[in-house]
């Protein structure tokens, strides 16, 4: 349940490829899960990357902020993030910057924080039987009826294409597939030892 935002602050004419290998790029979060991943990914293609702002050398800047542990409730969370989005469109759009706003859903994958990620610790939840992140999981599934997935590896290789493509613009959905809660707490148990008990409990 990640989100960024990325300028590019350089224009190009639409279609053009605008990624290469002199260029340099700005992460901010860059420690967070998929900052780092994403920092990982610029730097094996061989670009630049800055994990602060610098207005005059970085022709795009990757915003990777509002971590999901930081808010109590999804309602606030979702909300957050709109509020967000609308702010950083309406400054874009006054001040002539190109905007791209990528939406994930629960991110699943390796990682390799100081941390446990806190989406990883939501999507485990029905296994690790911590109330918190597992109320997030729930309210979530009774309200649309299943869990989107997407992995991470899904994630940052499309902040980089959408990067790479001066002709992306607007907001882009980046999900996988959805599935019930009971299906994901089954998937989970066949990869996790879990017993029969807690499976039962989320059945019900």
């Amino acid at each position: 349940m990640e989100e960024a935002v990325f300028l590019k602050t350089v224009k190009k004419s639409k279609g053009e490829i605008i990624g290469s290998s002199s260029a340099t790029y700005c992460v901010t979060g860059a420690t967070g899960y998929l900052g780092s991943w994403l920092v990982e990914a610029l730097l094996e293609r061989g670009y630049t990357v800055h994990a602060t702002v610098r207005d005059h050398v970085c022709i795009c800047i990757y915003s990777m902020l509002l971590p999901f542990e930081s808010f109590f409730t999804v309602a606030v969370y979702a909300l957050s993030k709109l509020l967000t989005e609308e702010a950083a469109f309406k400054f874009a759009k006054e001040n002539g910057i190109d905007l791209v706003s990528v939406i994930t859903t629960t991110v699943a994958g390796p990682f390799f924080t100081a941390s446990v990620p806190s989406s990883v610790k939501v999507l485990l939840s029905p296994i690790t039987d911590e109330p918190e992140f597992f109320k997030i999981l729930s309210a979530v599934n009774a309200r649309i009826g299943s869990i989107a997935l997407v992995h991470i590896e899904d994630i940052y290789s499309a902040h980089i294409f959408l990067m790479e493509h001066s002709n992306a613009e607007g907001r882009y959905i980046c999900s996988s597939q959805s599935c019930p809660l009971s299906m994901l707490a089954n998937l989970l148990a066949k990869e996790h030892s879990y017993s029969n008990k807690k499976r039962q409990r989320l059945r019900n």
